[in-house]
């Protein structure tokens, strides 16, 4: 104990409380913290239901399947690409347009989605970026989603003109 210095002690004392405050931290807190915001996205099983519609907006197909922690349309349709009878050559633009859409508001279960793909050059749910295009068509996705009120827990993805 000939050693022993007070500064020496008290000048490593608060490092020694920062860094076991840290591991407190990221030990119980921290993880407490992530657990509450996964429980708060959407995790639970819904019916999602793919309406595709041609240039004079009669459908062409549509398709129901359940999915299971899909939190976009993009998500639902890598899952399960054969579920919905597109080809190949459609396949690819329907995605890029559609991927990045997302749920806004995961407690609302029910929502329609109009694509920019007609010819309507200031509707409101165009993509910006797409407005020069013919059809109004583009990657840029859709940024237009309307929250509808929730009826039987179902995902509903309006889709208009898909290039074939």
């Amino acid at each position: 104990m000939k050693n022993f210095s007070w500064k020496k002690y008290l000048y490593y004392l608060l490092p020694a409380l920062i860094l076991l405050t840290a591991i407190v931290l990221n030990i119980y807190y921290i993880p407490k913290y992530y657990e509450v915001q996964r429980q708060n996205r959407y995790e639970g099983t819904y019916t999602v239901t793919i309406l595709g519609q041609d240039e004079n907006y009669n459908v062409f197909f549509t398709k129901g399947l359940n999915v299971k922690h899909a939190n976009n349309l993009g998500a639902v349709l890598s899952k399960y690409p054969d579920d919905f009878g597109l080809n190949n050559s459609t396949w690819g633009n329907f995605l890029s347009r559609v991927g990045n859409i997302t749920l806004s508001n995961p407690k609302e279960a029910y929502f329609s989605i109009q694509s920019g793909d007609n010819n309507q050059k200031n509707a409101a749910h165009i993509h910006p970026e797409c407005r020069e295009y013919e059809n109004n068509a583009c990657s840029s996705g859709i940024d237009y989603l309307k929250l509808m009120p929730n009826v039987d827990n179902v995902f509903r993805f309006v889709i208009t003109k898909i290039n074939q």
